[in-house]
């Protein structure tokens, strides 16, 4: 019995589950920029089809390329449905401060496509099938860096990005650019992407053999700390 006990624990402390493949979407291309404010952000919304882990949000960022700098991601649980007023609506909160990222386009317009800042979502964000969620995405005070968006024009614009899984919304009472909370500038366009992996399937592994510590011949209650291979929050 301590024998087998033992051997069932070092094969399980040995399995990694198949890792979950990781998915994005963007707005650009067929989006080009063309304005932006530095200091300020834009809105957008994000909606799944099905559940999902939220890993990063992209943004195109304008300055002098190299340069390191900080961004805020800040959701709200519903729609954006006209001037979200983030920073004082309560719908929305901040999911991140100063999140470090890198300024990489020297101007707010790229013929040959812009290179994205990437902005990790701190712990990641699980997205639930068929909830529409609100998002707002910017540089806070003290950093450097404009975001890259795009003015919308309803008669021959595209507002809506979709990969059949997950789907981002732009322009009008959607598309809100500027410093918050007063977004002066609308209706523009989100200039970026999101990166993702599905909810279900996740790589979960064995992470510790809680108790017990020393197995003992006879039936014995096993207690192990199990964890996401994705770096979600350990549970036991």
């Amino acid at each position: 019995m301590k024998k087998n006990l033992l051997l069932w624990v070092v094969v399980l402390l040995g399995i990694t589950f198949p890792a979950t493949a990781q998915n994005d979407l963007y707005t650009s291309p067929p989006l080009t920029g063309g304005n932006g404010a530095g200091g300020g952000g834009i809105t957008f919304n994000l909606k799944s089809n099905t559940s999902v882990f939220l890993d990063s949000i992209f943004i195109a960022l304008s300055g002098s390329v190299g340069t390191p700098t900080n961004l805020e991601i800040w959701i709200a649980n519903t729609a954006i449905n006209g001037n979200p007023q983030v920073g004082t609506s309560p719908a929305f909160t901040q999911v991140g401060g100063n999140i470090p990222t890198t300024v990489e386009n020297p101007s707010s317009t790229a013929p040959a496509g812009f290179i994205m800042s990437r902005i990790a979502v701190p712990g990641g964000l699980l997205l639930t099938a068929g909830t529409t969620y609100g998002f707002y995405v910017g540089v806070p005070t003290g950093s450097i860096g404009a975001p890259i968006y795009q003015t919308f024009s309803p008669a021959t614009g595209i507002d809506t990005f979709t990969n059949g899984i997950l789907t981002i919304y732009t322009g009008t009472n959607v598309g809100y650019g500027g410093p918050r909370p007063t977004h002066p500038n609308s209706p523009r366009q989100f200039v970026g992407g999101v990166s993702y992996s599905p909810a279900s399937g996740r790589d979960a592994r064995l992470a510790a053999l809680i108790a017990p510590v020393v197995p003992v011949v006879g039936p014995n209650q096993v207690i192990a700390r199990v964890q996401n291979a994705a770096a979600d929050p350990t549970h036991k």
